[in-house]
């Protein structure tokens, strides 16, 4: 009985240590930034795909590299991730978190598809994923105005075909098959 005692209290601060968590990660998360503002919507491919629908079967992968060319200022920007589902689809994909990120000046940072994961919730997601990274990036002080800063925004997408045929396997013995480098443009969000 008295073994009982420690694993119930044990329990219970577990519980409570997770709805922490859970707390901070909820508080954690940024509201998109209000109009005006630039939206860069940046298509995203994740993932193998083990049969032919709308991607034929293979391994995809993306990286959306970001860099600053301003001078002297470091850009703050909203980064979210949106999953596209086929129109036929009862439902809509997730959006993920929104995550606050800032660049410093002439620095670059790239966002691959383990980093677009994981801006969504722990939890099963398909092997295939594709949607878009949206970045969006609101005005910011310069002396005594507010402008809206340009990033250099380009996606990188790669993918080959897999040789294995055998279930819950994945050996990739060739070279990238494809590989395509598209700048994104942004947009003016007014509102």
């Amino acid at each position: 009985m008295h073994t009982q005692i420690p694993f119930v209290r044990f329990l219970l601060l577990a519980v409570a240590l997770g709805a922490l968590v859970v707390t901070t990660r909820v508080q954690a998360q940024v509201p998109p930034p209000s109009p005006p503002f630039a939206s860069y919507a940046a298509k995203f491919v994740c993932g193998r795909q083990d049969v032919d629908t709308d991607v034929v079967k293979g391994r995809y992968t993306t990286t959306i590299n970001i860099h600053n060319p301003q001078v002297g200022l470091d850009v703050q920007f909203c980064k979210k991730a949106v999953i596209a589902l086929p129109e036929r689809s009862p439902n809509f994909g997730a959006i993920s978190q929104v995550v606050l990120e800032t660049l410093p000046t002439d620095r670059a940072m790239g966002v691959d598809c383990t980093d677009i994961i994981s801006l969504f919730p722990p939890g099963p997601l398909p092997l295939h994923i594709e949607g878009f990274v949206v970045l969006e990036v609101p005005p910011q002080p310069v002396g005594a105005t507010a402008a809206i800063p340009v990033l250099d925004v380009v996606a990188k997408y790669t993918a080959r075909h897999r040789t294995s045929s055998i279930a819950g396997t994945d050996p990739v013995t060739t070279d990238v098959e494809t590989l395509e480098i598209l700048p994104i443009t942004p947009q003016q969000i007014t509102r």
